[in-house]
């Protein structure tokens, strides 16, 4: 799956680059100085939720996993002191 997850941030980075340099084309820029300014932030946002989201949904599936957890042992401890 980590060979999966590489490949789909690979492809994902060259489809968002196409994007981003499009929609920074688009706003029409005075200077090439604001250009490269907003391209440079785009690019490092763009960038940074490309890679690390797989990290945020592994975190987010974990917690759940531990919730869920917790939830069978709230409920399975009390049926354990019920006198039979």
């Amino acid at each position: 799956s980590a060979v999966i997850n590489a490949v789909i941030v690979i492809v994902a980075g060259a489809i968002y680059d196409r994007v981003v340099h499009f929609l920074n084309a688009y706003e029409n820029h005075r200077t090439s100085e604001e250009y490269e300014n907003a391209l440079i932030v785009k690019i490092f946002v763009v960038q940074f939720i490309n890679n690390f989201s797989s990290l945020f949904f592994i975190a987010q599936i974990s917690l759940l996993m531990i919730i869920k957890k917790m939830r069978r042992i709230t409920i399975l401890v009390p049926l354990q002191h019920i006198p039979q």
